[in-house]
């Protein structure tokens, strides 16, 4: 039996158009990636837990390389969650992954010129409604983060029945 083919790389191009990203998304999601709760809520699917989009591609390698051409460099990704949302700082010498745990999502960074991922300390990302980090300046960027305290999820109850509803002959606007 073949293993199956790997996905196509995708690249991303630094705004200094100096160095070149290669990701390489994972194409099959683990089946427990795929069990995770989903809430939905007007129309999307989050994951509660994540503060963010449900079933979300992570990616399976990520090496740089010089624009120019040159060798690859591989980016050495942590273990034990999924990273996910390259993002290039304005200057393109560092750059920025979220990396989804059970706890939450995570925010990393490396520099470009000596690539090791290394986790920002203290701050977990809400992204359900905006996960781009917004930069102020190659050294400054603001998240949407959860907040340190926070209090239990509601408990949504079992639903009794079906929900029912009549026109009694009225007319609606539908």
């Amino acid at each position: 039996m073949k293993p199956d083919a790997p996905a196509l790389p995708q690249t991303s191009l630094a705004p200094d158009q100096r160095w070149l990203a290669i990701v390489t998304p994972r194409r099959h999601r683990p089946v427990a990636e795929q069990a995770r709760p989903v809430t939905r809520l007007a129309g999307l699917r989050l994951d509660a837990a994540a503060r963010g989009p449900a079933l979300i591609a992570p990616i399976e390698a990520l090496r740089l390389m010089p624009a120019t051409g040159g060798a690859e460099v591989p980016v050495p990704l942590p273990p034990g969650g999924g990273c996910h949302g390259l993002r290039w700082a304005p200057d393109g010498a560092r750059l920025l992954l979220h990396r989804r745990t059970d706890a939450g999502t995570e925010l990393w960074t490396t520099e470009v010129a000596q690539p090791a991922l290394r986790r920002i300390a203290g701050v977990r990302l809400n992204h359900v409604l905006d996960n781009d980090p917004a930069w102020l300046s190659p050294h400054e960027l603001v998240v949407l983060a959860v907040p340190e305290r926070q209090g239990p999820a509601p408990a949504l109850g079992v639903p009794t029945g079906p929900t029912i509803q009549e026109s009694m002959g009225k007319t609606s606007p539908e």
